[in-house]
């Protein structure tokens, strides 16, 4: 069964926390946003960078997640999208860094 999210999602899900994609949503007020999808929930890249909860990362994640395609992201080597994944990982671990989990405003 492997590892579960903190975050409520049905169990048969494409996006679970063993499988978190990389791609672009758009919300009206903001524009297009760097994310990755967790059950039926997109997570705004943008928004974890500019409250620091990536800046662990092997790059400049406020930089490269503020632009509106993943262009820049994908223009890294692969050790810096694993750093990521593991990363989101993290964040989104049920029992894991909690920071995410109990900040009302990010959420």
């Amino acid at each position: 069964a492997g590892a579960r999210s903190w975050v409520d999602h049905e169990p048969d899900t494409d996006f679970p926390l063993q499988n978190l994609p990389f791609g672009v949503f758009s919300c009206g007020r903001n524009g297009a946003r760097c994310a990755t999808a967790i059950g039926d929930y997109a997570v705004d890249l943008s928004a974890l960078a500019n409250a620091g909860l990536l800046a662990g990362l092997p790059f400049d994640a406020r930089a490269v997640f503020q632009r509106p395609t993943l262009n820049a992201f994908m223009s890294l080597n692969r050790p810096a999208w694993r750093a990521t994944r593991a990363r989101l990982t993290e964040l989104l671990a049920a029992g894991a860094d909690g920071k995410l989990a109990v900040d009302k405003d990010l959420r």
